[in-house]
């Protein structure tokens, strides 16, 4: 069963399950086996390791790219010792009643400390104001910055927090 299924994912590539099913089908009826379900098709095709044709990615010349090897976003078994050491920082947008407002969370990976602020606008100052407000409404040391002085926007949001 496995080799009929292997050639006829060499004869279709990338072929899904579901759609090898009524193949395999005529080839069980012809030969009077009983043909597995499409569930047991995707498990014969996992085990055999995804069967799985990936053209490959090619350059502007049509040459062949070698895979990028994955990025290493954080050091493997690293752990927050202290609070403030870590930060989860997302921004979001949410329409609400016609209106566009860009929320900005951060959350302390240590201390689980939150603070969540909606802003008019996702531009590289609000974000620096964030940053410096959750700075300063966290219970934590940090390092001194040496940023410029807060502009407008920063106290616009110390109100609306």
């Amino acid at each position: 069963m496995t080799k009929d299924i292997r050639r006829l994912r060499t004869e279709h590539p990338n072929l899904g399950k579901r759609k090898i099913h009524p193949l395999l089908l005529r080839f069980c009826e012809r030969r009077g086996l009983r043909c597995p379900a499409v569930v047991t098709i995707g498990r014969l095709i996992a085990d055999a390791g995804g069967l799985r044709a990936v053209p490959p990615r090619l350059d502007n010349r049509g040459r062949r790219k070698r895979p990028r090897p994955p990025k290493s976003r954080k050091p493997k078994g690293f752990r927050a010792r202290r609070p403030g050491e870590v930060l989860a920082v997302d921004a979001v947008f949410a329409v609400r009643d016609g209106v566009r407002r860009y929320l900005f969370a951060c959350l302390d990976l240590r201390s689980r400390f939150r603070l969540a602020v909606a802003t008019p606008r996702m531009s590289s100052r609000w974000t620096r104001d964030f940053a410096d407000l959750a700075r300063e409404r966290s219970m934590f040391d940090h390092p001194p910055s040496n940023r410029p002085p807060a502009s407008r926007n920063r106290q616009r949001c110390l109100r609306s927090a």
